[in-house]
């Protein structure tokens, strides 16, 4: 009997470990398909373009070859291998494999294929202009208005915003300081101290720019398909989403 046993521990240790690697191998393919489907680079060249605007406010006011080294666009290059890998370990603990399934049914619907359509047809020229007609001469309807609000909480876009601003300039006003005599540098502590003060006025302005541009983006969609939008931003799955994202973002800067 013990000499069965010895051939029998292995065996099922062995099926064990198989079915535990394809468990994973399925979970990583399942990742690799959310990543692509979900567009999440655009994140990444949303962090490059925040840095870029943190770095106009040092021209003109340090050194030629100072502003260069720190804002170039070397400088500043968010490398996609390291953001993807980032991000896809932050989705990894977030989401198991059943909320990855959830979250890429969504995108594969008929209704989140519209609407990843709509989100990249966007033209800023355009939207510009139909907010700055269309909005206002005739102000959206209080429950468009209600819809398109939670929508911007479920995803918590402000919150994203309004961090990634932040951060981008603390990140580049340590960067200069890094290169300044000591006599010059800057006090990070009262730059922080600045930004801070400035969060609720920064999140305001970020919340009224953010209704415009979803009011713009989602104008040809029925109210009841942006419900069925809201509601499924407001799931477990995909509230896990959106915070694994937002993770990995934070840790990029």
């Amino acid at each position: 009997m013990i000499a069965r046993l010895q051939y029998v521990f292995p065996s099922l240790i062995a099926l064990l470990l198989s079915c535990s690697l394809q468990a994973e191998s399925g979970k990583a393919e399942l990742l690799q398909q959310l990543y692509q489907k979900a567009g999440l680079e655009v994140h990444m060249r949303t962090l490059q373009a925040s840095l870029w605007q943190s770095c106009q406010a040092y021209e003109g006011r340090v050194d030629t070859g100072l502003f260069d080294s720190v804002c170039s666009s070397e400088a500043i290059k968010i490398h996609p291998d390291q953001y993807r890998q980032r991000v896809l370990a932050h989705l990894s603990q977030r989401l198991g494999k059943e909320q990855l399934q959830e979250v890429l049914g969504w995108l594969e619907s008929p209704l989140g294929r519209r609407i990843a359509h709509m989100e990249n047809m966007v033209e800023p020229m355009a939207a510009a202009m139909y907010i700055r007609q269309k909005l206002t001469a005739a102000p959206p309807r209080k429950i468009r208005s209600e819809l398109i609000d939670t929508l911007i909480f479920h995803l918590g876009a402000v919150e994203i915003s309004t961090q990634i601003a932040s951060s981008s300039a603390l990140e580049i006003a340590e960067r200069v300081n890094d290169q300044l005599p000591g006599e010059r540098q800057m006090d990070l502590e009262v730059i922080e101290q600045a930004l801070q003060q400035q969060m609720s006025t920064m999140s305001a302005a970020t919340h009224q720019d953010l209704q415009h541009r979803f009011l713009y983006t989602y104008r040809t969609l029925p109210d009841e398909e942006l419900q069925a939008y809201v509601n499924f931003a407001g799931s477990e799955a995909m509230q896990s989403f959106y915070g694994g994202v937002f993770e990995a973002l934070g840790e990029m800067l």
